[in-house]
């Protein structure tokens, strides 16, 4: 009798707080590609499970805290043992969403008390952190105020050493805006889910210093973008 062999978990956290937006269909294709490459895919959606980002003294690592939140010890029980976890986010205010930030802090990070301490992780612990970000913001005005890295490639590089995860990746997604037309939204898709599926099959590293995928130039709209793919409130 042959058992099949159990398929790598991959965690999708999105942080939109709109079902319909662009955010919300780069998750779903990010889901897919995941999928296509042999893992198993889920999605987490932080506004849509009212994921509480709130850092309570019973969750950083230490004793006198009491231990995890309920929250957060059932969180890192549905993640189980993913090998890939990627965060999907709009760049709200030159940074990623605060709620984001609160899943990191309390669920990613459970069990690291910071600087000077000695961790005892709780968390998952993957070997691949892809951060996926979104901004209407121009690309040339990204960069001049090193916003691309800051809430981008240095963020998840930042955030995947804190918690020891050995590679990070990361992809931008910039000129997201509610004119954008169809035609671009899915283009955008599309070379998304190309630069994705490079980072989950190749074997070798990737440099993280320059974001996978750069967006495409700016358009004239054509026709209003699907409600599936609206591009609303993403920059």
């Amino acid at each position: 009798m042959t058992t099949a062999l159990k398929k790598p978990r991959c965690a999708v956290v999105l942080c939109h707080p709109r079902p319909d937006s662009f955010c919300a269909a780069v998750a779903k294709r990010a889901e897919q590609v995941a999928r296509d490459a042999g893992f198993e895919a889920f999605e987490r959606d932080l506004y849509a499970m009212a994921f509480d980002p709130v850092m309570h003294a019973r969750d950083i690592g230490d004793p006198r805290g009491g231990g995890q939140s309920r929250d957060v010890s059932q969180e890192v029980a549905l993640l189980g043992d993913p090998r890939v976890i990627m965060l999907v986010y709009p760049i709200w205010f030159g940074s990623a969403p605060a709620l984001l930030k609160g899943y990191i802090e309390r669920v990613l990070g459970a069990g690291f008390a910071g600087p000077g301490s000695v961790p005892v992780p709780m968390g998952p612990s993957p070997d691949l952190l892809v951060t996926i970000a979104t901004s209407g913001a121009t690309s040339d005005w990204i960069e001049q105020k090193g916003i691309a890295a800051s809430a981008g490639s240095i963020f998840g590089a930042y955030v995947a050493g804190a918690l020891a995860i050995r590679r990070a990746e990361h992809i931008a997604i910039d000129n997201v805006i509610p004119t954008m037309s169809s035609a671009r939204g899915v283009a955008e898709l599309d070379a998304m889910g190309q630069a994705l599926r490079g980072i989950l099959t190749e074997g070798g590293e990737r440099t993280i210093a320059e974001p996978a995928v750069r967006p495409m130039a700016v358009e004239a709209p054509d026709d209003p973008i699907p409600s599936s793919i609206t591009a609303q409130e993403d920059g």
